[in-house]
């Protein structure tokens, strides 16, 4: 090994260690990423059927405006809420083609029920969701 390929050698490593040996500069954010911590998960119900939501057992049926809601088990969702499976069936008619979604309650002390948007909401009639009804 001649000279010129010691000297490439020993300043190549001598680069490596020096770069891996200082501690990364710190760096603060100058803006937030998260908007706000009141976000909401989904649309939030009308007061009505958020007592219903909260209070009926499982298997009833809810006629709310022109949709006819048959209400699932109440569980824990991963993030804390208190959830629920409903089963929406447009025009009222509960034997009518359904639709699933979720409902949570973020709040337990209250009464404060959202409907969880579906992946499917892209693909569907806007006319079926009760999404935008429910208000």
């Amino acid at each position: 090994m001649n000279n010129k390929e010691k000297v490439s050698i020993s300043l190549v490593l001598s680069f490596f260690l020096i770069s891996c040996s200082s501690t990364p500069p710190l760096i603060t954010p100058t803006r937030s990423l998260v908007v706000s911590n009141e976000m909401k998960l989904g649309k939030e119900v009308s007061l009505v059927l958020a007592k219903r939501l909260d209070r009926a057992p499982v298997g009833e049926v809810v006629h709310f405006e022109h949709f006819a809601l048959q209400l699932g088990e109440k569980y824990t969702s991963a993030l804390g809420f208190i959830c629920r499976n409903v089963f929406i069936a447009k025009g009222g008619n509960e034997s009518s083609d359904r639709i699933k979604r979720v409902a949570c309650n973020e709040n337990a002390l209250k009464a404060e029920w959202v409907l969880i948007p579906s992946i499917e909401d892209q693909t569907i009639n806007n006319d079926y969701l009760i999404l935008k009804n429910i208000r």
